[in-house]
């Protein structure tokens, strides 16, 4: 199976920095500039993971996955993992109060390597949901 990642991010230095850590992966990536257009995106893609930005503009990180959320209940479809990545977390307190429509939080800056095996493990928890499933 073939995954594919929206990131959705409004820095282009950012964006450039996920280029060069996804670089070797076997997943496909695309991209999104704010949370409109990102929204945009999931209604005529399918993907297999988020990684949202928290400060978007025109709709933040918590809007697009509020948005995910309602998209997978009204087409009763698996729950992809949404991860939020920000600068604006700055203490484990700021972990624990979140919406449970997030399945992981990091803080900005990030360690690559914890990142990486992050989004490759809720990958193939999500593939294993799917087969489970019968996608």
């Amino acid at each position: 199976m073939s995954s594919k990642i929206l990131i959705v991010e409004d820095d282009s230095l950012n964006i450039l920095i996920y280029k060069y850590i996804f670089k070797s992966e076997p997943f496909e990536l695309d991209f999104a500039f704010d949370g409109e257009q990102g929204i945009g995106k999931i209604k005529k893609e399918s993907y297999s993971l988020f990684l949202l930005d928290l400060n978007l503009p025109l709709i933040d990180g918590y809007g697009v996955a509020k948005y995910i959320r309602t998209q997978e209940m009204q087409q009763n479809i698996a729950r992809r993992p949404v991860f939020m990545i920000s600068a604006s977390f700055n203490s484990y307190s700021d972990f624990t109060t979140f919406s449970p429509d997030i399945d992981k939080f990091i803080a900005k800056p990030f360690d690559i390597v914890h990142l990486k095996s992050s989004v490759n493990l809720h990958l193939l928890n999500y593939e294993e949901q799917l087969k489970l499933r019968n996608y």
